[in-house]
């Protein structure tokens, strides 16, 4: 059930990043989302998210079993970047930090 409900959560976040074409509105129209603005139920700003995303990154990598912890940190900078999103959708940070997050996931799933 677990590696099922993770698959999903994989898949939601890396399709759309997927999906979003390189070229899909002019240049002028591309708005970057500013770093003293908050997203997600706690208000996290881009560079909090990024950090977030790379402090997960390091704990998979010395395999930090805290995986309820961990499982809800992604949670928040998800939430977050799904926020971004819908205010921010051709931002292009927002590809990174959703591969990274789908990194993420996998490595926790193991």
């Amino acid at each position: 059930m677990r590696a099922f409900v993770v698959a999903s959560i994989i898949l939601s976040i890396v399709i759309p990043a997927l999906h979003v074409p390189a070229l899909a509105a002019p240049h002028h129209a591309v708005r970057l989302a500013p770093a003293d603005e908050y997203f997600g139920r706690q208000k996290m700003s881009i560079l909090e998210i990024g950090n977030r995303l790379r402090d997960l990154n390091i704990r998979c990598a010395y395999h930090d079993r805290n995986v309820p912890d961990m499982l809800h940190s992604a949670s928040m900078a998800e939430d977050a970047m799904r926020d971004w999103h819908a205010k921010y959708p051709a931002d292009p940070w927002l590809r990174k930090d959703r591969l990274a997050l789908a990194h993420i996931y996998t490595l926790l799933r193991r």
